[in-house]
């Protein structure tokens, strides 16, 4: 048992269950659910947690800090986030860092910028915090739950829930799920918080939403491009979904097949780059390039399209959103002026193998 054996030991931990206690008692002991007298962690009540960690005794982690705040936030009964106190087995801090389990009553938690936290299986839960976080979970009554600015929360399954907490927040969920979101103003204000259950009509199945001025708004970022969706239908085995990317007051076009996205200012462009995205394209041109060599503008944006497979709309929005890019850039410039972006990580490996 290794390190579980000491905290039980240390009476960190019962003895029979393996569970925390609210206090380390200092010898071996059994919880109240094992027959003995000892009070777990997940069976305090808020004045005795309040109590000992204003004594020092208990230094909880931001994983369980968040649960706590969103559990105030959005008035969830205490029983599912309970649940996470006493089954939760793996925690990871720290920037990109992530957490992942697996089977029944699973629980993943990861905390720190970036970071992600992803469970699966029956009555699971993925909880993460920090911005631009992700949490997600598969399986029936399963949950996920994010806390910080821009992250995400989804889950799959019958009877899910996925929640975030911050600004510029989404979530989605399965048909008959449910999600919660909030949304904040300026000064950091919270100004709403909206849950709704996923109806297949109102809220779509498996699509993502944030709050806008208190309404929840049907949101799309395939390929890295955020946009909010104005209608979606099916074409054969396509889907299509008629956007307004942010930023731009056009419409345009995302083709969806077999995994894959494009997008398009029609819905033939998008389908044209879609092809061009899964085509076998040929790269050997740019095997001689290395990192410290400068390329105009034009040859880099055909290189990276070719490289990634990104469409042309992606292609161009990205560089109409960066500030007076110069003519010529180093490959080493584009890979650190992408990160975060489609491709990026295809580009860059791509050039470490040549290298």
């Amino acid at each position: 048992m290794g390190e579980q054996a000491n905290y039980m030991i240390n009476g960190d931990d019962c003895q029979e269950c393996g569970m925390p206690f609210l206090k380390s008692y200092g010898y071996p002991t059994t919880c109240t659910d094992c027959g003995g007298k000892g009070i777990l962690f997940c069976d305090a009540t808020d004045e005795q947690r309040i109590r000992m960690e204003g004594k020092g005794m208990i230094d909880k982690n931001e994983a369980q800090k968040i649960i706590d705040a969103m559990r105030d936030v959005f008035n969830i009964a205490s029983t599912g986030f309970d649940k996470f106190y006493k089954e939760a087995k793996e925690n990871s801090s720290g920037d990109y860092s992530k957490a992942a389990s697996s089977g029944y009553a699973s629980t993943a938690a990861s905390s720190g910028y970036a970071s992600t936290a992803a469970s699966s299986g029956d009555y699971s839960t993925a909880a993460s915090s920090g911005d631009s976080s992700k949490a997600a979970s598969s399986g029936d009554y399963s949950t996920a739950a994010s806390s910080g600015d821009s992250s995400t929360a989804e889950a799959s399954g019958e009877n899910v829930c996925a929640f975030a907490c911050g600004r510029n927040v989404c979530a989605k969920a399965s048909l008959g799920g449910g999600i919660a979101l909030s949304e904040y103003g300026d000064k950091n204000k919270l100004v709403a918080v909206a849950a709704s259950i996923i109806d297949g009509k109102k809220l779509l199945a498996d699509e993502w939403y944030k709050l806008e001025e208190g309404k929840f708004v049907h949101i799309d970022f395939s390929d890295g491009i955020f946009s909010r969706v104005k209608s979606i239908k099916k074409i054969g085995n396509a889907t299509v979904k008629t956007v307004i990317i942010d930023g731009q007051k056009k419409k345009s076009y995302i083709y969806i097949s077999g995994g894959k996205s494009a997008h398009g200012e029609t819905i033939e462009k998008a389908k044209a780059d879609l092809r061009y995205k899964i085509a076998d394209r040929d790269t050997s041109r740019f095997k001689g390039w290395k990192l410290t060599d400068e390329k105009p503008l034009d040859e880099i944006i055909e290189a990276y399209r070719v490289i990634t497979g990104a469409c042309e709309q992606g292609a161009r929005t990205f560089v109409e959103s960066q500030e007076k890019l110069p003519q010529k850039l180093t490959i080493a410039d584009v890979i650190n002026r992408t990160k975060g972006a489609f491709g990026n990580e295809q580009f860059s490996a791509f050039f470490k193998e040549v290298a």
